[in-house]
């Protein structure tokens, strides 16, 4: 292009861009002419949505680290009751995701995901909870009512969801920049949670800020796993900042273990995470490790059934009625989301004629979903842990090795938190939609480990090309 039409075409772009101001202006000026003022703030609220659909469609990422931010800090919660409380975890992630959706549809003129082993799984635990919620709908115990519709959709949405946030994540991360930001974020901002239980003067200020749920056991088996291996891992990290790292890895120890040990679900789970990087830092000593970490936790085990034997005992009895009652008349898909508590006063429980829960994940997903829904989680969860492993093998950098190793950590810490009850998939009458705020963080980062995946092997590709 010669310089006299490279200079006329600038210009006109600079005169396309002053028509633009001046009608945007002009624009303005009219509408604040006719619209009536008190809809004005309508209007504004209305741009303000527009622009960040604009931002968001050209970096989906922010939408994430958004979502993350929102349920950590936002303090709004819509409804009463625990099957109709709506937070803006679970209003902005379908929002994001379907927003992504159209936009890949129309703009790029495709729908299609990262190609990963954890997709397969995840498809099938959300075909699963389709046919569960439908099945669901036919009467099993003509004695006892089903779960309301809204709750049955509500813990419907809680299966779906959770595997979006999963597969959201692994396809917006696109360069470990975002994934860097992800994490430091998450990092401050429990930081902020943490010594707010420790310093009364600041908890007193955050304790009408900070949501209800945020914190669940999740919130703290990601919290440890994530700056306990970056401590252990990253050796791109200057030492004052690791040994920050490692001083909050043991305030968040003092707070879990100390302030709060009578809440197991807040210290044994992320305890374990910590032995599974732990195990996977220390190859020569996995065979030891492996010895002390059984003998530690049958030694805990014992020592949590001896001092809340009562607990122990109805959660058993419980999982017995559930698994022996309920669950048997519909076992391969289950009696639909939220109905199983209401088929509970059915049977009683050491005397009682009253609902209850299971305070189990695995049970939960076989009451919710059958038999399939559960195999279709370990599935997934097995199919993750394979991930991890195999990019043990590469050399990805210091961030990216520890995030790995963190997450495979953090995978562990969350199985045994569906132990100690519904922190992974909560259930919509014990944590529900209040719990999601914390649970859909460890989708989010388990997320994280498809998009590392990719960007690496795109960047090896890249290389293999160049030598080429």
């Amino acid at each position: 292009m010669s310089p006299i039409i490279s200079r006329l075409v600038h210009q006109q772009q600079k005169a396309i861009k002053v028509l633009i101001i001046t009608g945007v202006l002009a624009l303005s000026l009219m509408v604040g002419q006719i619209v009536p003022a008190k809809y004005l703030g309508y209007l504004l609220v209305l741009i303000i949505a527009f622009s960040g659909v604009l931002i968001y469609i050209n970096y989906p990422q922010l939408g994430l680290l958004a979502l993350v931010a929102g349920g950590l800090l936002v303090n709004v919660e819509l409804g009463t009751s625990t099957s109709t409380s709506i937070n803006i975890v679970v209003v902005l992630l379908p929002m994001l995701i379907g927003v992504w959706f159209v936009d890949r549809f129309v703009r790029l003129r495709e729908i299609r995901f990262i190609p990963s082993r954890t997709n397969p799984p995840l498809i099938a635990l959300v075909v699963t909870s389709l046919l569960a919620f439908g099945i669901g709908q036919l009467t099993w115990f003509y004695y006892a009512r089903q779960a309301p519709l809204l709750s049955q959709l509500g813990g419907l949405a809680i299966f779906i969801l959770s595997a979006g946030a999963f597969i959201f994540t692994a396809n917006v991360i696109d360069s470990i920049k975002w994934l860097k930001t992800l994490t430091w974020m998450f990092v401050a901002l429990g930081t902020l949670f943490v010594f707010s239980r420790v310093n009364a003067v600041l908890g007193r200020t955050m304790e009408n800020i900070l949501p209800a749920g945020a914190t669940g056991s999740i919130f703290w088996v990601w919290m440890l796993a994530v700056t306990y291996s970056q401590f252990v891992y990253n050796r791109d990290l200057k030492i004052i900042w690791r040994l920050v790292l490692l001083g909050l890895v043991a305030a968040t120890l003092f707070v879990a273990m100390y302030l709060g040990y009578g809440w197991k679900s807040g210290w044994i789970p992320p305890l374990v995470a910590m032995g599974v990087i732990t195990w996977l830092r220390f190859r020569r000593g996995r065979y030891l490790l492996t010895i002390g970490g059984v003998i530690l936790i049958w030694l805990i085990a014992s020592e949590l059934i001896q001092s809340d034997q009562y607990s122990y005992v109805t959660r058993v009895e419980a999982w017995k009625i559930i698994l022996n009652e309920i669950i048997r008349v519909n076992p391969i898909f289950g009696l639909g989301p939220a109905n199983y508590r209401f088929y509970t006063p059915l049977f009683p429980i050491m005397g009682y004629w009253v609902e209850f829960n299971s305070h189990n994940n695995y049970i939960d997903i076989i009451a919710q979903i059958g038999v399939l829904g559960l195999i279709s989680f370990l599935w997934f969860a097995w199919e993750v842990w394979r991930l991890g492993w195999g990019l043990l093998k590469k050399n990805l950098g210091g961030f990216s090795n520890a995030y790995v190793v963190g997450a495979m950590g953090g995978l562990v810490g969350m199985l045994i938190a569906g132990m100690l009850g519904d922190w992974v998939i909560p259930f919509v009458y014990n944590v529900g939609l209040k719990g999601f705020r914390a649970s859909v963080l460890g989708w989010i980062f388990l997320g994280g480990l498809v998009a590392i995946q990719h960007i690496h092997a795109n960047k090896q590709a890249d290389v293999d090309q160049g030598t080429e």
